[in-house]
């Protein structure tokens, strides 16, 4: 398969993940399935594309399959969060069981690899995804027909791995928290999304960042109301998405802490200014549920 420029409505569902004990969210399971969480981080962000970033901690919606301090939302909307997840993560003797975080918005820019690269009928294009290609993740909220974005993935750069090769070809491209939170799981449990199968190769996208750009255009995690409310996508003509937070079907889908120490993740990410985001409209290539013409952002 080439690698082809794509444009990516990448359907990545999940409920609202609840604690197992009081204040603690323990790592997920990968019999579970993925879940979602409105997580607490520290980071940098933009008020505006044209402005300097900002460093503190802001909200978002996002995906952390490892523990998590949890507490229960203030005053929360009607369809916003009801719990705030703070990330945290130790090394384990073994991931076997254990779900992967992919994408990983956390670090000095965002990361994807794996998940639905490869299905049960051979590899996707998500596996051959060439620079500059958009992925946005999100779902379909039940009882809504939008798309609802979490995280705007673009690519910048990408490096092919395997079971055989990762651990010599990423050692000096991953942190310690991507090696333990996404690849240790995904390399030890072939449940995770696809099977992880030896002759199986993936892609690890690296996404574009303030200062790594491609072409102007930068990932983001779009943020609106502190992050409780995330971007809907209406663009006519295209499918309606058929997937929400509670189904899962990937077939329709196109410095290490020691004993008790936890690391806390940061991570960077920005919001557009008012209410479009400066998006690529190059033409899509037909992974997944395709997006055409322009793309509005409407918040919730």
């Amino acid at each position: 398969m080439q690698d082809r420029l794509c444009f990516v409505q990448f359907m990545h569902p999940g409920k609202e993940h609840w604690p197992d004990a009081v204040g603690v969210k323990k790592w997920t399971k990968s019999a579970d399935g993925h879940g979602r969480k409105y997580l607490r981080s520290p980071g940098r962000y933009l008020h505006h594309l044209h402005e300097s970033p900002t460093e503190g901690d802001f909200g978002f919606w996002g995906e952390w399959e490892a523990p998590s301090e949890v507490a229960a939302a203030v005053n929360p909307p009607s369809e916003g969060p009801r719990l705030v997840h703070r990330p945290f993560w130790s090394p384990l003797a073994s991931y076997v069981g254990l779900h992967n975080t992919d994408p990983f918005v956390f670090g000095d820019r965002f990361f994807y690899t794996g998940c639905l690269q490869h299905t049960r009928r051979g590899p996707t294009q998500l596996r051959n995804l060439s620079r500059g290609s958009v992925i946005l993740f999100g779902s379909k909220r039940p009882g809504h027909p939008e798309f609802t974005i979490d995280t705007v993935f673009v690519v910048a750069h990408s490096i092919d791995h395997s079971r055989r090769s990762y651990q010599r070809k990423l050692a000096d491209v991953v942190s310690a928290t991507y090696a333990a939170v996404t690849l240790g799981p995904w390399y030890a449990d072939a449940a995770s999304c696809t099977a992880s199968e030896p002759e199986h190769s993936f892609r690890l996208y690296l996404g574009a960042t303030i200062d790594d750009p491609v072409d102007g255009y930068v990932q983001l995690l779009p943020l609106r109301d502190g992050g409780r409310h995330n971007p809907r996508l209406c663009s006519p003509g295209a499918p309606h998405p058929r997937r929400d937070f509670t189904n899962d079907d990937p077939e329709q889908a196109v410095e290490p802490a020691t004993g008790h120490q936890r690391d806390y993740p940061a991570l960077e990410g920005g919001r557009p200014p008012g209410d479009r985001a400066r998006i690529s409209t190059r033409r899509p290539c037909g992974v997944t549920h395709r997006v055409r013409c322009r793309l509005s952002l409407k918040y919730a």
